[in-house]
């Protein structure tokens, strides 16, 4: 009894544990592969990378609105906040961000986005207010096609500048 105990354990223990794809490829991001001499900068920029949003785009002085910086990515990356934005000419309320990532499809691709900061901004004097930039350093894995296998490659994102004009 022992000895069919021991060979049932292990048939079992070399047969890899069943998966089911369909529901893994449904929950996953997508995997990062390098082909031939493609630029892994290039390639991450277009599946990473860092947005700014605000609720309107003129205000006047002392009307407060939302602004909300974020992160999309269709990799799997380890991020890192390097550098907050500053803000003058305003008060600043920050405001308590979303937890968990949301999912959404842009042309075509699945991104998980990462609310990084949500504020609430005032303007205390008019002119064109400049919402700054937050950078935000990465890690990614890329598996190369050639058979090298996984390079870790590092690279620091940020988002292009809002204007916002104030009355």
């Amino acid at each position: 009894l022992i000895l069919i105990c021991l060979i049932t354990c292990v048939l079992f223990a070399q047969q890899p544990p069943a998966q089911l794809p369909s529901l893994l490829e449904e929950n996953s991001l997508a995997v990062p592969i390098l082909h031939g001499d493609e630029n892994p900068d290039a390639l991450i920029r277009k599946n990473v990378f860092v947005k700014i949003t605000s609720d309107k785009s003129a205000v006047f002085t002392g009307e407060p609105f939302l602004v909300t910086y974020k992160l999309f990515t269709a990799y799997d990356v380890d991020p890192r906040v390097k550098k907050q934005p500053s803000f003058t000419g305003c008060s600043v309320v920050e405001l308590s961000a979303e937890n968990e990532p949301a999912e959404v499809m842009l042309e075509g691709k699945k991104f998980h986005v990462y609310t990084i900061r949500k504020i609430q901004v005032t303007p205390l004097e008019e002119g064109i207010l400049q919402l700054g930039q937050v950078y935000v350093d990465n890690i990614i894995q890329l598996l190369h096609d050639d058979g090298r296998g996984i390079e870790n490659f590092s690279i620091t994102l940020h988002n292009d500048p809002l204007n916002i004009t104030v009355k």
